[in-house]
């Protein structure tokens, strides 16, 4: 064999052993995701990958293919195991918008998270490639190219890089596409799906992590659609839809406080542990059936603005220019709505740093005049409060008694909201709980036990360790209970709680160590059912009295109805959700940020596949279908309006709103 075929085939070596690496760790990835073994369309991913081998193939130095063939390995299976990771926990998959969020994600990570199996899957995978590839090294075939041997490397670059980026754009003009109506323009047209990404997994299966991610990387950069289209976003906001029922205005006036109560379920409210909670939901507006399969920064912004912008975010700071939200007139949102309608005091409350999901950057811009967060509280020992930090959370309890006066401010009219953070998993021990942990142990506990047992269809663990989980995790939102104690009492001291609305409501359930399945005697594999998502909700005031909503709800509906309640006009396209008393709100349905579609008995991971009970009609099962497509087409339409700055731009469209 002469010289120049030795080193062409050296040459070769390394791209080989990228593209054989690379789908064995695809592979492994999809079966561990629960997915088919290879992505619907192969060849879309298949190309791509040549594109990345036929750059090291082009490397001019062997040890630069070794290093290259290492990092581009390394940065797949690091996205592979972030992918599985945030899969188990969320059902979300990582994208690049959420780069501005690794530290938060950092902070939360418990070791209970760490998938090993993968992690040996991949170490071998990898350690099997970097010691063929280190073997290979040793060969004493030197990158000399003589003008004959660069002409041929030149050829097969070029001719490899036409193959790959020529089948790749014929591959993806082979795209399903189906545009015979709005519902075939979203659910049967792979070309919009492979464009949008608007469902994160649907994506992933379909096109492949190189396809899903290169793609993902151009939306970010350039944005997903148009959305200079300036004309199509001034009639659809112009085309204002506001009804008013026998309810509109029956709150006017009233002062508000929104709490969001981190991981609360139904199963921590209870006349035992609880009991100021459980007043409030026995006496209030309760959504019995609210449900929210979230994270914590999606749950403040469906209820803040009414909707969560998909394509685009407030915090990348890497994005151009023309896509930062940041800069945005969100005339729309609540704050700058009870701003506009005479409210003196717009504040927004939160016991866990300023920096945190940056909040002291966004929500300025959602409205709120105020931002107070830990560093403003006069909470002793508060530096070891923070997310990430070894002892434990803040009390949401000293976050009250803190703030009670400027959250509640007797004398103004005032909108408030509130994010607790003492429930937020893992849930360990904490110094700062131990007079919980006191009236645990000395009975009240068993009593818990027993009303659990008697009252509800939860089920109390049987394994020590959830045991304690649930033990611990009770802990904490007795000490919510506590501080919404304060905070009732103080507005009841001031006299202002009669014209004061609260609304309660959990962000999510309580994912941390699948405590939320345990005690629904779930198996994790069933995330379809749609009762593991049922948290609490409830809007309570002495005009509304009491009432149990039994018609499915989600926090697209709470924008709405405070508004609608409160007797403030509004523009319902500007809006995910209807408010409860709107004759539209049996259309209701939930998308979830992290993955799953549902309504009431049904659930769907992509609204073509179709999990429903017995009972749910073809009727039925259509009209979610039907409704699915209104909310992502509106979904896709609020887009436009986030992107484009729109209220900024023409201000006179604020009339509308």
């Amino acid at each position: 064999m002469n010289e120049n075929k030795k080193l062409i085939i050296n040459m070769i070596t390394y791209p080989i052993v990228f593209i054989i690496t690379s789908l064995i760790i695809e592979m492994g990835t999809f079966l561990s995701l629960g997915f088919n073994i290879v992505p619907q369309y192969f060849l879309l991913d298949i190309f791509i990958i040549l594109v990345f081998a036929s750059i090291i193939f082009v490397t001019s130095n062997k040890i630069a293919q070794f290093v290259l063939t290492i990092v581009f390995l390394i940065i797949q299976s690091m996205i592979s195991y972030v992918n599985i990771t945030l899969y188990s926990i969320y059902g979300d998959l990582f994208s690049f918008d959420l780069i501005v969020l690794g530290a938060e994600a950092f902070s939360v990570f418990d070791p209970s998270f760490i998938k090993w199996r993968f992690i040996l899957f991949l170490l071998f995978v990898l350690g099997a490639a970097i010691t063929y590839m280190s073997f290979k090294l040793k060969d004493k075939i030197k990158y000399r190219f003589k003008s004959f041997t660069a002409v041929i490397v030149l050829l097969i670059f070029i001719v490899s890089q036409g193959i790959s980026i020529g089948g790749y754009f014929i591959q993806k003009s082979c795209l399903k596409q189906n545009n015979s109506s709005l519902y075939s323009q979203y659910f049967e047209n792979d070309l919009t799906m492979y464009n949008r990404q608007f469902i994160k997994s649907e994506s992933l299966k379909k096109f492949g992590t190189y396809p899903y991610y290169i793609k993902n990387l151009l939306n970010m950069a350039f944005g997903a659609d148009n959305y200079k289209q300036y004309d199509k976003i001034k009639e659809y906001v112009s085309n204002n839809v506001y009804q008013t029922n026998s309810d509109t205005g029956l709150l006017k006036d009233d002062n508000v406080i929104i709490i969001m109560c981190e991981s609360l379920e139904w199963y921590a409210i209870n006349p035992v542990l609880t009991p100021n909670l459980y007043q409030l939901f026995n006496n209030g507006y309760s959504f019995d059936n609210y449900y929210s399969k979230s994270k914590t920064n999606y749950s403040e912004m469906d209820v803040i603005l009414g909707s969560v912008p998909t394509d685009n975010a407030f915090t990348n700071s890497w994005h151009n220019s023309s896509s930062s939200l940041l800069g945005n007139d969100l005339c729309f949102t609540l704050p700058n709505k009870f701003k506009d309608n005479g409210y003196e005091s717009i504040k927004y409350f939160h016991d866990n740093t300023g920096d945190f999901y940056a909040r002291n950057t966004t929500h300025t811009t959602f409205g709120f005049d105020d931002i107070v967060t830990l560093e403003d509280m006069d909470i002793a020992n508060k530096a070891d409060g923070l997310i990430g930090h070894s002892s434990s959370y803040t009390r949401d309890s000293d976050m009250f008694e803190s703030c009670k006066e400027i959250m509640a401010p007797a004398n103004k009219k005032f909108f408030s909201f509130v994010t607790t953070i003492t429930s937020h998993g893992p849930y360990k021990e904490s110094n700062k709980l131990n007079a919980e942990y006191e009236t645990l142990n000395n009975g009240k506990l068993n009593e818990y036990i027993d009303w659990l047992e008697n009252n509800t269809n939860y089920t109390y663990p049987k394994d020590k360790k959830f045991q304690r989980y649930l033990f611990n995790y009770l802990a904490t939102t007795m000490d919510l209970d506590k501080g919404i104690g304060i905070l009732i009492d103080y507005l009841k001291g001031k006299g202002i709680y009669e014209n004061t609305t609260l609304v309660v409501y959990g962000d999510h359930n309580a994912y941390y160590h699948d405590l939320a399945y345990k005690m629904r005697n779930v198996d994790k594999s069933d995330y379809k059912v749609s009762e593991l998502y049922r948290v609490p909700a409830v809007i309570c005031s002495t005009k509304l009295g009491k009432y149990n909503l039994k018609a499915f709800s989600c926090p697209y509906n709470l924008a709405p109805t405070i508004l609608d309640l409160t007797g403030i006009k509004y523009n319902n396209q500007l809006y995910m959700g209807y408010s409860v008393f709107n004759e539209n709100f049996i259309d209701t349905i939930f998308v979830s940020q992290i993955g799953g579609i549902f309504g009431d008995k049904i659930y769907s991971d992509n609204v073509t596949q179709i999990s429903a009970s017995e009972t749910l009609t073809n009727e039925e099962i259509e009209k979610f279908k039907k409704n699915a497509t209104i909310f992502y087409d509106k979904q896709f339409n609020m887009n436009l309006v986030y992107n484009s700055n729109i209220f900024k731009k023409f201000p006179e469209l604020k009339n509308f709103v």
